[in-house]
């Protein structure tokens, strides 16, 4: 089980599992994949990921972690979508331990009405083409430095088979 990219023996398996993303030749089973692996190095409540065919518009895919249908919906009303669109302007990580105490985003409508804590959102690819969005930890800590390094690694691989 990889519980936070800590240590050679898990760094291995992640590794591994990223890598083995890409022998499917469907997005939606690697999406599910890819966001259980994620899910499982961060410890995240919420995972989400979106991918745009380009720039404009809303995004081509969009998969939620454990979620389908109308729960995904709810995924996508609930997250930030600005913390979503800072990291894929600027194409880098965001990081913060709470959005609702982070001047950057705590006027949000969707961070104040949903009370938004600890969030990574990694952007997938160079200019970003989408992005992987954590929230949350189930232990209700903050994300560290090795959940930055995951997500940023998840990411950078992803976009090589996305």
């Amino acid at each position: 089980m990889v519980s936070g990219c800590d240590d050679g023996d898990t760094m291995q398996t992640y590794y591994r599992q990223l890598l083995e993303l890409g022998a499917s030749g469907e997005l939606a089973p690697l999406l599910e994949r890819a966001l259980a692996v994620i899910v499982e190095a961060t410890g995240a409540r919420i995972a989400y990921l979106e991918l745009y065919a380009d720039r404009a518009g809303e995004p081509a895919f969009w998969r939620a972690h454990g979620a389908a249908g109308d729960a995904v919906a709810a995924i996508r009303a609930d997250i930030s979508r600005g913390i979503i669109a800072s990291t894929l302007a600027s194409g880098e990580l965001v990081d913060t331990p709470s959005a609702k105490d982070d001047p950057r985003f705590a006027e949000r409508g969707s961070v104040r009405r949903n009370e938004i804590d600890a969030v990574l959102c990694a952007p997938v690819g160079t200019p970003p083409i989408g992005v992987v969005y954590v929230q949350g930890r189930a232990d209700g800590a903050s994300f560290d430095a090795r959940h930055r390094d995951c997500a940023a690694l998840f990411a950078q691989q992803l976009a090589l088979v996305a």
